[in-house]
C-alpha cells in the first residue's frame, strides 16, 4: 500500500486527487490549511492535518505525525491572482510565488530526504497550460507557472540518481473554486489606466470554468492512473483543452499569438490612432473568440489554472 502526501485538500483538484488515490487503496495525507476544510475527508478514513507550503516547519510536522515517510507527495497547492502585471499588487505577486514556487520547493524538500534513504519514491508536481501559453492580466501567475517547469526539471535531474521520479501535470481546464478563490486577489487600483477593460480581465479569472472544462474527478483519474503506472512518465498533459493551448504556446508565430490576445481581451482598444495595425481581424483560429465577443462570459479563453 502506497502513502501519499497531497497539498491543498480543500477543495477541487487537490480534493479529487484525495479521494482518488484513497479509492486506489493508498493510503492517504490529506492537507489543507484550515484542516476543518477537509473533515469530510478524514470520515472517509484518510489521514488529515493543517500544511501551510509557505510554512516548511509543518510540512515536515505532517510527515512526522504520518510516520515520517511518503511514498509519493502531490505538490498541489496553488494561488492565483489577475490583473495588469504593470499595476499589479506586489504582496499578491510575492503570494503568488511564495505559494506556487517556494511552496512547491518546500513540499519536495519536506518528502525526499526519506525517499532518497529508501532510494525510491515518486514527485508528482501539479503545473499549468499557463506556464506555456502566457495571456494578459496573468502575468505573475504564468510566470510562477513557468518557474514551476524548469523546477521539475532540475528535481528530475537530482532526483533521478536516487531512485526518484518526476510527474509534472501540464494542467488545462478543470471545474473548481479555484477561479472563485482567484478573484478574491484580483482587483485593479482606483486610478488604473486598465479600467475600461475591467470586464476583460473578470473574464480573464474565470477563462478556466467554461463548458471546456474537465470535472475534478476525470482530472484525478487520469492523474492518478498516471501516477500508479508501472512506468509513470516524466509529464502528463491533462485536463479540458490542454493540448490545445501548449500547441498554440508553443508553435503559434510569435506576432500573431501577441495580436490575436490583444485584440481577445481588449487591448487593442487602448492602442492609440498612430500605433493601432490593422492587422487583426478576429482572435487567432477562434482560440478566444468568445472573450471578444462577450467579455463577461465565464466560458471565455479557456486556459486553465491550477
Amino acid at each position: 500500500m502506497k502513502s501519499v502526501l497531497i497539498t491543498g485538500c480543500s477543495t477541487g483538484i487537490g480534493r479529487a486527487l484525495a479521494i482518488e488515490f484513497h479509492e486506489r487503496g493508498c493510503r492517504v495525507l490529506a492537507t489543507a490549511r484550515k484542516v476543518e476544510a477537509i473533515e469530510d475527508l478524514k470520515a472517509l478514513g484518510m489521514t488529515t492535518a493543517a500544511v501551510d507550503v509557505t510554512q516548511p516547519s509543518s510540512l515536515k510536522a505532517a510527515i512526522a505525525s504520518f510516520g515520517g515517510h511518503v511514498d509519493i507527495v502531490v505538490a498541489n497547492a496553488g494561488m492565483a491572482g489577475f490583473s495588469p502585471l504593470v499595476e499589479a499588487d506586489l504582496s499578491t505577486v510575492q503570494g503568488i510565488f511564495q505559494t506556487n514556487v517556494v511552496g512547491v520547493i518546500a513540499t519536495v524538500q519536506a518528502a525526499t530526504p526519506s525517499m532518497m534513504e529508501r532510494g525510491s519514491g515518486l514527485v508528482v508536481v501539479i503545473g499549468s497550460v499557463s506556464g506555456v501559453l502566457v495571456t494578459p492580466y496573468a502575468g505573475a501567475y504564468c510566470a510562477s507557472k513557468a518557474a514551476v517547469a524548469a523546477c521539475c526539471t532540475s528535481f528530475r535531474m537530482e532526483l533521478e540518481p536516487f531512485g526518484i521520479g518526476v510527474l509534472h501535470v501540464m494542467t488545462g481546464a478543470v471545474r473548481s473554486q479555484f477561479a472563485d478563490n482567484a478573484i478574491a486577489e484580483s482587483s485593479l487600483p482606483v486610478d488604473s489606466r486598465y479600467a475600461v477593460l475591467q470586464p476583460y480581465i473578470e473574464a480573464r479569472t474565470v477563462a478556466s470554468q467554461g463548458p471546456q472544462s474537465m470535472e475534478a474527478a476525470a482530472y484525478a483519474r487520469d492523474v492518478v492512473h498516471a501516477a500508479l503506472a508501472e512506468t509513470v512518465p516524466d509529464e502528463l498533459v491533462a485536463g479540458g483543452s490542454a493540448r490545445k493551448y501548449l500547441w498554440t504556446g508553443k508553435f503559434t508565430p510569435a506576432a500573431m499569438l501577441k495580436a490575436s490576445l490583444q485584440k481577445t481581451f481588449g487591448l487593442d482598444t487602448l492602442q492609440t490612432a498612430a500605433t493601432r495595425k490593422a492587422s487583426t481581424s478576429g482572435g487567432f483560429c477562434g482560440l478566444f473568440s468568445s472573450v471578444s465577443s462577450d467579455a463577461g462570459s465565464s466560458d471565455a479563453g479557456s486556459e486553465a489554472e491550477n
